[in-house]
């Protein structure tokens, strides 16, 4: 299915895939964890372009693997049309779509209450970073879980997000870099991508 400038063939879509397949990976050889579901979080469902880049990358990559996306969007107008892309898709089955603004809502509801959350990605309001991150470090992020934080170059804001996180890392809570490229659907304008790993349970 097209995903024009999200599309696995894209510069970013090839990063967000690599980075995905690797936590998959990691999931499936925990025999702790596998056998459950793998739940990803994806904040900010816009069009539903990064909702299918990761459904789709799973399921190419683990056919058999149960797994659920749960997308957050507040716009209505976004939703209406994420949903006809995601029928489109054909991929209605693994993906969710719930308008709220507030992770922890979405994840009570559809994963149920302090699930583990394995992939998150963040492509949402840039000043709510930090506190959804924070908030799902309360009981839904856990040693093994990644998260991936789109724009953190091209915005200032997101300068906070970046600080927090290489403090992690300094604690060796995490390891975290960013890999850079340029802002989608622009030809020279650099932006970059934030991975993060938990190395061991936040504190």
């Amino acid at each position: 299915f097209p995903l024009g400038n999200w599309g696995k063939g894209c510069e970013k879509g090839k990063e967000i895939g690599t980075f995905l397949r690797e936590c998959v990976g990691t999931f499936s050889s925990d025999a702790d964890r596998k056998g459950g579901r793998f739940t990803v979080l994806d904040v900010g469902t816009y069009c539903g372009y990064s909702a299918l880049l990761l459904a789709s990358t799973i399921k190419e990559f683990a056919p058999n693997l149960d797994f659920q996306v749960i997308s957050t969007e507040i716009n209505p107008k976004h939703i209406g049309v994420a949903k006809r892309m995601i029928r489109l898709g054909k991929m209605e089955e693994h993906i969710t779509i719930v308008q709220t603004g507030s992770v922890e809502t979405a994840l009570s509801e559809h994963a149920g209450p302090c699930s583990v959350v394995d992939f998150v990605f963040f492509d949402h309001a840039k000043d709510s970073y930090l506190r959804d991150l924070q908030t799902l470090e309360k009981c839904r992020i856990k040693t093994g879980s990644y998260v991936c934080a789109d724009n953190v170059i091209i915005s200032e804001t997101l300068s906070t997000y970046r600080e927090y996180v290489e403090g992690l890392a300094d604690q060796l809570i995490v390891k975290t870099g960013i890999v850079f490229g340029n802002l989608e659907y622009t030809a020279n304008l650099k932006d970059g991508l934030e991975f993060t790993v938990y190395l061991q349970d936040p504190k």
